[in-house]
């Protein structure tokens, strides 16, 4: 495994140790279920900077970047609506 990464075994054994040892951030867990309620009160129209908006709202000082990574992590996304095609006769 350590080989096809190109990584000593030692830094990798040692990551997956720092990672088992992490505990969960309880604010953390809080802003995702507020993205997805967010998200699904607004039908998944808000963006990453009108959800950065209702989070600062609610009280959670995030930036934009933090609130994209959020969302990934939420597994929400926006949903696009699609443009008018015009049909030309002619």
């Amino acid at each position: 495994m350590c080989q096809l990464l190109g990584i000593n075994r030692s830094n990798y054994y040692s990551y997956q140790r720092r990672n088992r040892n992490r505990p969960i951030d309880p604010e953390h867990q809080e802003m995702l279920e507020w993205i997805k309620k967010v998200a699904e009160a607004t039908q998944y129209t808000y963006g990453g900077r009108r959800m950065r908006k209702a989070l600062n709202g609610l009280g959670y000082p995030v930036g934009i970047k933090k609130t994209k990574r959020l969302m990934n992590v939420a597994g929400v996304f926006v949903r696009y609506r699609k443009k008018c095609k015009v049909a030309i006769n002619s």
